[in-house]
C-alpha cells in the first residue's frame, strides 16, 4: 500500500514539475539551429515583462551578390502551458509584404535544447509594370502584390549556446 501511495506521490509530483517546466523555463540568451549553416547568427532571446522577444533578419542576394531582399522575422513568447510555450512571430518583407501574428510553438526538450514549430508564408511577389515607350527606359512599376501561395509550418531544434 505503501508503495501505490508513493508511486501516486511520485506521478503527481511529476505532472506537477512539467506544468512549472514552461513556467520556470529561461528563454533569455542565445540559441542556435542544430543544423546551422557557417555563416548563420545566433538567435538572441531577450525578456521585456512576461514575454520573451527575439529578431533576426535573412538577406537575399542575386546571383551578381547585389542584395535583392531582406526578410525580417518579429518573434514574441507570451505564454506558457506544460512543456510548451505559446508565441507569435511577424515576417516583414523589405519590398513590401508583411505578415502578422503567426503562430509560434516551443517545445522544451531540455535546459538547453527546444524545438520550435512556427508558421510561415510561402508566397510570391509580382511586380505589375508598363512597357516603356522606347528601349532605352526602364518599364514604369505601378503596383506590385505579395500573393500568398500557402501557409507552412517548420519544424527547427535550437540549442543554447
Amino acid at each position: 500500500m505503501i508503495r501505490f501511495i508513493f508511486a501516486i506521490l511520485f506521478a503527481l509530483l511529476t505532472v506537477y514539475d512539467l506544468a512549472l517546466a514552461a513556467e520556470s523555463f529561461d528563454l533569455r540568451g542565445s540559441w542556435m539551429r542544430t543544423n546551422a549553416q557557417e555563416d548563420e547568427k545566433a538567435i538572441q532571446f531577450i525578456q521585456i515583462g512576461e514575454t520573451y522577444r527575439a529578431h533576426s533578419q535573412e538577406r537575399f542576394v542575386f546571383e551578381n551578390g547585389r542584395l535583392s531582399h531582406t526578410i525580417d522575422q518579429s518573434v514574441k513568447i507570451q505564454r506558457a502551458e506544460g512543456t510548451e510555450l505559446h508565441g507569435k512571430v511577424d515576417f516583414y518583407d523589405s519590398r513590401g509584404c508583411s505578415f502578422k501574428g503567426l503562430d509560434v510553438l516551443i517545445d522544451i526538450q531540455n535546459e538547453r535544447t527546444i524545438n520550435v514549430l512556427m508558421t510561415v508564408p510561402r508566397y510570391k511577389f509580382v511586380t505589375y509594370s508598363r512597357a516603356p515607350e522606347n528601349r532605352w527606359e526602364r518599364p514604369t512599376v505601378f503596383r506590385t502584390e505579395c500573393r500568398v501561395l500557402e501557409y507552412v509550418e517548420v519544424a527547427v531544434q535550437l540549442y543554447r549556446l
